[in-house]
This record gives C-alpha cells, sequence and structure tokens, in this order.
C-alpha cells in the first residue's frame, strides 16, 4: 500500500503533501479535527497493510510448505498405506474382507497413536507436530 496525503497525492514521507502542509501546516494541534481524524485513520490502515504484509504467505509457499509437512508425516504415509491396501484387498477375489477390515482397524490404531503422541510432544513444548 502506497502512503498518501489526505488530497490523495502519493507521499514518501510524513503525513502530509507540500502543498497541504502549506495550506494546514506541521503544527498538528492547530489541524482541524477532521484532518486529524484523516490522517489518523490513514495511519492506522497502513500499519494494518504492513502487519498483514508481514505475516501473510503467497499460495504457492502455501502449498509448498504444505506438501513439505505432508511428505514427512507418518501419519500421511500410515494413511496412504491403508487406503491403497484397502482398494487392493477389495478388489483381490480371494481376500477375505476381515483380513483388510482388521489392517484398516490397526493402521487407525497406529495412526490415533501418532496423532496423541504428537500432541504430547508439540505439549510438551518439544516439537512442531
Amino acid at each position: 500500500m502506497r502512503k498518501t496525503c489526505v488530497c490523495g497525492k502519493c507521499i514518501t514521507r510524513g503525513d502530509l503533501c507540500n502543498i497541504c502542509l502549506n495550506i494546514y501546516g506541521a503544527n498538528r494541534a492547530e489541524w482541524p479535527e477532521w484532518l486529524k481524524l484523516l490522517v489518523n485513520d490513514m495511519r492506522k490502515e497502513l500499519r494494518r497493510e504492513r502487519r498483514i504484509d508481514e505475516h501473510e504467505i503467497s499460495f504457492h509457499r502455501f502449498r509448498s510448505v504444505l506438501m513439505a509437512g505432508l511428505l514427512k508425516s507418518r501419519k500421511f504415509w500410515l494413511a496412504l498405506f491403508g487406503v491403497v491396501q484397502t482398494v487392493v484387498f477389495h478388489f483381490l477375489p480371494n481376500i477375505d474382507p476381515a483380513l483388510w477390515q482388521a489392517i484398516d482397524a490397526l493402521v487407525i490404531a497406529l495412526i490415533t497413536t501418532i496423532a496423541v503422541e504428537d500432541a504430547a510432544e508439540k505439549r510438551a513444548g518439544g516439537g512442531a507436530g
């Protein structure tokens, strides 16, 4: 966001352009109330924009951070294994459904255990989860 004067002109420093500075003066105490309010609002808006810019991440950066985290996640790989083995065993003719359902239950239990372990570690301040 560009810093602008109350008249709309772009400025690099201060709150008023040279023309407005000549009209209203440099002493804020002598400014009309509307000018003080408008300048304060513009300053707040500029601070908000800067704060947002500092903390905002682009979609591409978010996607790369998300993918990097997913690829390192034990829970993700276990869930993927569970889905793949379920699909494969479902379509193999001589596999008892109770077998792949039992494997799914074990995978779910393992993912839950890892999630509880990660939460405990995060609560203790030891890791990113």
